[in-house]
């Protein structure tokens, strides 16, 4: 009986209040994807946790690469993430000190709300390719060059240390992704998303501004 229910819901209509198969598919995605890598995920695995049949990818996406694609875009146009850049940018009577605190803030707290942003990145950092350069275009490069300009009046203004603001910029988002991401770093300071979140916000302050 099981089995059975198990194929009607595999293969029956979605129920009206359940999510499109679009949408399940790519959140599944995200989850798969960030959590075993591109090569470590397979299809079924998706399919299963979207509650959808594995055929349905195929005829949505084309496949795991045009899934993989999907997702990334899906990840690129998280609106919270873009209304809180653009409010930093808007935003000219905060400090210049106080707008980089805000950047700081918005890299962790979409790590925590969107962990494929992190989860693939340290997925994909040690492949580089094709995958690796869609993150860097389409999820890395917009927090780039909303923050550059802000780097760039950080040093001038001694917030920050005169280093070169491509490798200040690196080397922020890789110590904040790095430590979201990887289980053994949320265990050493805490497994609670709220207080490792604190925490994370807190040192990466301390450490890159002056």
């Amino acid at each position: 009986m099981d089995e059975v229910n198990e194929t009607r819901r595999r293969t029956g209509r979605r129920p009206k209040t359940a999510e499109s198969g679009r949408t399940a598919l790519l959140r599944a995605a995200m989850n798969q994807f960030s959590r075993k890598g591109y090569d470590g995920t397979s299809l079924r695995a998706v399919a299963d946790e979207a509650g959808v049949d594995m055929a349905l990818i195929n005829r949505l996406f084309g496949g795991k690469a045009g899934l993989w694609s999907a997702m990334i875009d899906l990840a690129a146009s998280h609106e919270s993430r873009n209304a809180a850049l653009a409010a930093i940018g808007d935003d000219t009577g905060m400090g210049v000190r106080q707008r980089l605190e805000r950047f700081i803030d918005v890299v962790v707290d979409v790590s925590i709300d969107l962990p494929v942003f992190p989860g693939l990145l340290l997925q994909e950092a040690s492949t580089p390719g094709e995958r690796m350069d869609m993150l860097l275009d389409r999820l890395i490069g917009p927090f780039g060059r909303d923050a550059l300009p802000l780097i760039e009046e950080g040093i001038r203004r001694k917030v920050i240390a005169e280093v070169a603001p491509n490798v200040f910029f690196s080397l922020l988002m890789s110590s904040i992704t790095l430590t979201m991401a990887a289980p053994h770093h949320r265990r050493m300071i805490s497994t609670d998303p709220a207080v490792l979140a604190e925490v994370v916000k807190a040192a990466a302050k301390a450490i890159f501004l002056r």
